[in-house]
């Protein structure tokens, strides 16, 4: 374990560091929040707080937000931060946690709870003068919640010492003394650890002005970093990123990006550099521990883990612990150990697939995914079936191309073993505000893409088989429509073409030139159903089963 700095060299640690007293925190109706107006307003709302063992943070504004939360800290008050304010949530939350009050600067119509509402500030405010309480270290300071990329959200408790020991080791890698006065906007939200620890506190302990809002469209991020001095710091996600970077910008000038959430891509690691003409630091750590590492992506695979955390290896487990870890904690990553403080990443241990004999990992065939020119996003699923039958889903959000052209993307670059059966277009995939997508999220959208999928096709009026069948009146061959069918549903679903034909049976006659509607689906055993419709009629004129085989 790196012991250059002590987080425990004290008991106690304040609610703020000694800081110039005309530093600007934030900006209030053009006022700026300098650390005794903070204080002042801590006070005030420690003073006027419901009486509650626990308190829901839900303010959607950064300064009312960081407000409550030190509010609450100082009364010994422990704050929830769940990752939504749904009304289910809350009520799982008031099961769990009994003596709760809900905090928020917005209105919550459907909350199943009262919420006590921020209350407006005086003019004007009176600054504190003096030092910052102190808090002991040990105290509970939060609750935060898992992601639910893996499954149901968990509760992992913080202390008071915990936070600030991890913030002030991450404060001190990303080199952030050199950026004196700097300015801090952040693109995640504070209800999670990295925008907790990264954004809201990372501010606060290192007096940097942070931006109140969370904007998330280029557009807004543009407009919000031009509204604040230089030297600027973006805190962002690899999703918002790369949002960013396909907008083209102009953008204003940037000091330091720092990344979390997700795995950076090298590659777009380097586009950001270039863009912003900024050193970026990407940060790895889990809502289980906090903020373990840091790495400069363009410049190694190689982390380095913060002060005050060390690493270890038993019975085939990676386990984080130290002073600023809030526990000790077994990783669900895969890592390979470079001494106890360095590693690299190899990815998620949930992230190996194993499909006829051959293994992979999902976050090499998201890459992959992601890589194909004209795709916005996209995301394999986990496998299916077992041995032989295994196979893989995936979703790509890639408007104006086909499902085919998508595959034949990916047929250059992956074993045929690995192409998805089926690939879903879709619109967006349903990302949360970090850019994960929760595992319940995940299996919704692939209970609604079993549903139908649906391609349009026709067959010519002069196309070569049809001379013969009833000249007056020609006629498709069902022979033909079902070829075409296969076809079509060979190359959407990524299977070979014909597969076995299970059943036919045509209903309606189909003439050249008119408009067919395949629709198709997956069932169990690879096996899928189609059938073909036409404007003229309410039931389907061919219906059908084939049997999918490798590709």
């Amino acid at each position: 374990m790196n012991g250059a700095h002590d987080p425990r060299a004290a008991a106690d640690a304040p609610l703020l560091p000694a800081l110039a007293p005309e530093t600007m925190l934030f900006e209030d109706a053009g006022v700026a929040v300098t650390p005794g107006c903070f204080l002042a307003e801590v006070e005030r709302i420690a003073v006027a707080l419901p009486e509650a063992r626990y308190v829901v943070n839900l303010c959607a504004d950064r300064y009312r937000y960081a407000i409550s939360l030190f509010a609450a800290l100082w009364r010994g008050q422990v704050t929830l931060l769940p990752m939504n304010p749904l009304p289910e949530s809350l009520a799982a939350l008031a099961r769990q946690y009994p003596e709760l009050s809900v905090v928020a600067d917005e209105p919550l119509p459907h909350s199943p709870l009262p919420v006590w509402h921020y209350p407006p500030a005086p003019a004007p405010v009176i600054p504190v003068r003096g030092l910052a309480p102190a808090i002991p270290r040990d105290r509970q300071a939060v609750v935060l919640f898992t992601s639910g990329s893996t499954g149901e959200p968990v509760a992992q408790s913080r202390t008071w010492g915990a936070l600030v020991a991890s913030v002030e080791a991450a404060a001190r890698v990303l080199d952030l003394d050199t950026l004196s006065g700097a300015a801090l906007l952040g693109t995640v939200p504070h209800q999670h650890s990295y925008g907790l620890e990264s954004v809201t506190l990372l501010a606060l302990r290192r007096g940097l002005r942070c931006e109140r809002t969370r904007p998330l469209l280029p557009a807004d991020i543009a407009a919000r970093l031009a509204a604040l001095p230089a030297p600027r710091i973006l805190v962002t996600t690899p999703v918002h990123l790369r949002a960013l970077l396909d907008d083209g910008g102009p953008w204003p000038a940037v000091a330091r990006i720092v990344c979390a959430t997700a795995l950076l891509a090298p590659e777009l690691a380097r586009r950001a550099e270039a863009c912003f003409a900024a050193p970026l630091y990407e940060i790895y750590g889990c809502t289980e521990v906090g903020q373990i590492a840091v790495r400069r992506t363009v410049a190694t695979e190689e982390w380095q883990c913060l002060d005050g955390i060390g690493l270890s290896e038993q019975a085939g487990e990676v386990w984080a612990e130290g002073p600023a870890a809030a526990r000790r904690a077994a990783l669900n990553d895969v890592l390979e150990l470079r001494g106890g403080d360095r590693f690299i990443l190899r990815g998620r241990k949930s992230d190996v697939v194993n499909v006829a004999g051959k293994r992979s990992s999902l976050a090499y065939l998201n890459h992959q995914l992601n890589a194909v020119p004209g795709v916005r996003d996209g995301v394999f699923g986990s496998a299916t079936g077992d041995g032989e039958m295994a196979r893989l889903t995936a979703y790509a959000v890639a408007p104006g191309l086909t499902a085919e052209q998508v595959l034949a993307a990916l047929r250059r670059v992956l074993d045929p073993a690995f192409l998805p059966r089926p690939l879903h277009l879709v619109d967006e995939l349903p990302r949360n505000a970090l850019g994960k997508l929760p595992q319940r999220a995940l299996d919704a959208l692939g209970e609604s893409a079993c549903a139908w999928t649906s391609v349009e096709f026709s067959i010519a009026h002069d196309h070569p088989a049809l001379p013969g069948h009833f000249p007056e009146r020609p006629i498709v061959p069902g022979a033909l429509l079902v070829d075409r069918a296969l076809r079509a549903i060979a190359t959407t679903a990524g299977t070979a073409y014909p597969g076995e034909l299970r059943h036919v049976k045509f209903l309606h006659p189909v003439l050249p030139g008119a408009t067919i509607e395949l629709r198709w689906k997956s069932g169990k055993d690879d096996e899928i159903e189609f059938e073909l419709r036409l404007a003229a009629h309410d039931d389907p004129a061919v219906t059908g089963a084939v049997k999918a085989a490798r590709g």
